[in-house]
């Protein structure tokens, strides 16, 4: 994963310090959305405005 935000890169220790935390929290929150189908929706909406409008990155779910 490339930390960004928006279009400026973060310090390289910062960069390393949230991509090392990424991998705990996607194990640790993997089946948070599992149960909650309006939660999901709420936020693959979301997402897609985000995308449609160019304003940054969206995760993919894997």
């Amino acid at each position: 994963m490339r930390s960004e935000h928006g279009s400026r890169r973060l310090p390289p220790r910062s960069s390393a310090s949230y991509d090392t935390v990424t991998v705990d929290y996607g194990k640790l929150l993997s089946t948070e959305l599992a149960d909650k189908p309006l939660d999901r929706a709420m936020l693959a909406a979301f997402a897609e405005l985000v995308r449609a409008t160019g304003a940054g990155p969206v995760a993919v779910p894997r």
